[in-house]
């Protein structure tokens, strides 16, 4: 009230004087005038289709499925559903299979049988000749974590995704160092590894 009184008291034609400090109020074009280099805008990374994430799921078990024995099948498939619960409930954003020799070669058999090009994307270990060339990893990136689930005897990794040492994704090559070191958990694939890696999920940093 008393800011407005004052400004009706003004005679006619007053305007107020700039502000002593113009850097403090600062118009839109005035900002313009002085013509800052723009800062360019990054758009963020496509989402991965689901249905693209869930063929790699399945082709990561059904390539294991045949090099595993066959009283196995059981672990495996309980395995498969497990992820893919994951995969239903939006969980997991992006997914790469690394395959070892075998497995590789598998893989692109099936991605011709089945004529879809997306199974022909996947990792390998070229790169690192001691590694069983039946081995393979599931890489899979979630909001805050990755997870590389190791097949054979091996175990589940994760890390939070500001370890420097998380797995990059969507590399063509990999080494056994970069799937398995530094984690921020692991655990076998024993008669409790479910529960375990539903907690550290489930945890403030998952």
């Amino acid at each position: 009230m008393i800011f407005r009184s004052l400004v009706e008291s003004m005679p006619p034609g007053w305007q107020p004087k700039p502000a002593p400090f113009p850097g403090l109020c600062r118009t839109a074009e005035a900002l313009r005038a002085l013509n800052l280099p723009e800062i360019p805008v990054i758009a963020p990374p496509a989402p991965v289709d689901r249905e693209i994430i869930k063929d790699r799921l399945d082709q990561f078990f059904e390539v294991v499925e045949v090099s595993v024995p066959a009283y196995q099948s059981r672990m495996w498939a309980e395995r498969r559903q497990y992820w893919l619960s994951y995969l239903e409930n939006q969980s997991i954003i992006d997914c790469r299979v690394v395959f070892g020799r075998r497995g590789a070669a598998l893989a692109r058999q099936m991605a011709t049988r089945e004529d879809n090009q997306s199974l022909s994307d996947f990792a390998d270990f070229s790169h690192d000749p001691g590694i069983d060339p039946n081995q393979a990893v599931l890489l899979m990136k979630f909001c805050a974590l990755l997870v590389a689930d190791w097949s054979h005897s091996g175990r589940c990794y994760i890390w939070l995704k500001d370890n420097p040492a998380a797995p990059v994704m969507n590399r063509n090559e990999y080494l056994r160092s970069d799937l398995m070191s530094d984690a921020d958990f692991e655990t076998p694939h024993n008669r409790n590894w479910q529960n375990s890696v539903d907690d550290f999920i489930a945890g403030p940093s998952g």
